[in-house]
């Protein structure tokens, strides 16, 4: 049959309709469009569609399957195999799915340089076999049950599937579908290749036990085969992510750092800006030099080499906030054990300190408040600003010390604390690391 008469006596062009204005509603009311120009994290975000499109695939593949039974091509003696009816009826419901999938990502597109180098590049496969996995469900179920049954059913088990393991516990129910993987990535992160080849080898099984059934028929035997081929596929997929946790994300290593005093660390996404960043984060860390202050000498998006100002940053990031993610990454720090029991007065102290320093390294306080600083943290940076010197530095040194121990209380008006003041916060602060390290060996 010409393809074209096939597709518009196929059930997927129904499902195309359906598919491009759910793909597009989706995206919007779920805001999946607001990603920070990493590839990882906005193909990871177009995942979050697979929850529409199986349901649709596979309610198209139980039509197929319907239809099929419904003229007895697979009866008699025909002149194509089982197989091959059943993928050419479902060539069809492969392209909606593959269409759906394609529109998610050009929505989504980021306009960032593409990571070739990366386990994201093999994430579109898993859509790919997704798709092929719950098409041929359908199809199994469309030749096996009455249309009555079968259609309901595909489209309520497929979307039960894909829509429900995200909301439960252990984490590791998730990742046997790719649940999990639209929570992923930060900048500093990229997918956790288990993420994407777990469902593979779930899915996988079920496309072989289909395909078995369609070529062997629906023999006891047969049916005993299918279902071991499944249940194998599961359990190697729980081995595989049962030590995972909710977001299916590992660190990344592929920052290249140049320059000197600062050296500055980007992303290859970010090298496009390097110049412009590099001019940036430059003025705001000498105007911190001459401030007094010695803040590390690297300056890296993620976080390493040790030690180094972590620059949480983006392609959304304007280069005129550099010195507030310069202070950020300087106020950046393991927090004390206090935190848990909620007792943490230094808290307090970091809202002020953000503002301080990034008034110091050159941002003003329009600029500030235009970032979104809380206004009584910049009134009082503001004030502290004009004390000389030597008070601004200890008053930054007392605070700075109260974020790393429980039992210092912040100095929040603009005036010097005492040296001694200062020197028993920063001993109770040096306490408290000297614990946590032993903690982390």
């Amino acid at each position: 049959m010409p393809w074209i008469r096939q597709l518009r006596s196929s059930a997927s062009l129904y499902g195309f309709i359906v598919v491009l204005p759910l793909v597009f509603w989706q995206v919007e009311s779920q805001q999946l469009n607001y990603v920070n120009g990493y590839w990882s994290t906005s193909i990871s975000k177009a995942s979050h569609l697979l929850f529409l499109i199986a349901p649709i695939c596979a309610a198209c593949g139980a039509w197929e399957g319907h239809r099929a039974k419904t003229a007895k091509v697979h009866e008699g003696a025909p002149a194509r195999s089982a197989l091959r009816i059943a993928v050419n009826s479902l060539l069809p419901v492969f392209a909606v799915g593959v269409a759906g999938m394609v529109l998610a990502v050009v929505l989504l597109l980021p306009g960032s340089q593409f990571p070739f180098l990366s386990t994201i590049t093999l994430l579109p496969a898993m859509w790919l076999v997704s798709i092929l996995g719950y098409s041929f469900a359908g199809y199994v179920l469309g030749i096996s049950l009455p249309n009555a049954l079968a259609l309901p059913l595909a489209i309520a088990v497929s979307y039960v599937v894909m829509a429900y393991p995200p909301a439960m516990e252990p984490f590791w129910l998730r990742h046997l579908t790719g649940g999990g993987i639209n929570n992923c990535c930060t900048v500093n992160q990229t997918l956790d290749l288990r993420a994407i080849t777990t469902p593979m080898l779930v899915l996988g099984t079920v496309v072989l036990a289909c395909l078995l059934l369609i070529h062997l028929g629906r023999r006891l035997l047969t049916l005993v085969v299918a279902l071991a081929l499944i249940s194998g596929g599961i359990l190697g997929g729980v081995l595989m992510v049962r030590s995972m946790t909710a977001i299916p994300a590992v660190d990344r290593s592929d920052s290249r750092c140049e320059g000197n005093a600062p050296q500055l660390c980007l992303w290859p996404e970010q090298e496009v800006k390097r110049q412009e960043i590099l001019e940036s984060a430059t003025s705001a860390y000498r105007a911190l030099q001459a401030a007094g202050l010695h803040p590390a000498t690297t300056l890296s998006t993620s976080g390493s080499p040790s030690p180094s100002i972590r620059l949480s940053m983006d392609d959304r990031t304007p280069a005129g906030e550099m010195p507030l993610t310069i202070a950020t990454g300087m106020l950046t720090h393991n927090l004390p054990e206090c935190v848990k029991n909620g007792s943490y007065p230094g808290g307090e102290a970091y809202k002020p300190l953000q503002a301080w320093l990034s008034l110091t390294g050159g941002m003003s306080t329009q600029e500030l408040s235009h970032a979104g600083m809380a206004p009584d943290a910049l009134a009082l940076a503001d004030s502290v600003r004009k004390l000389p010197v030597q008070d601004q530095l200890r008053w930054y040194t007392y605070n700075l010390a109260s974020t790393h121990n429980c039992s210092t209380v912040p100095l929040l008006e603009a005036k010097a604390p005492s040296t001694a003041q200062t020197k028993a916060a920063q001993t109770k602060a040096a306490r408290t690391k000297a614990v946590q390290a032993k903690e982390v060996q």
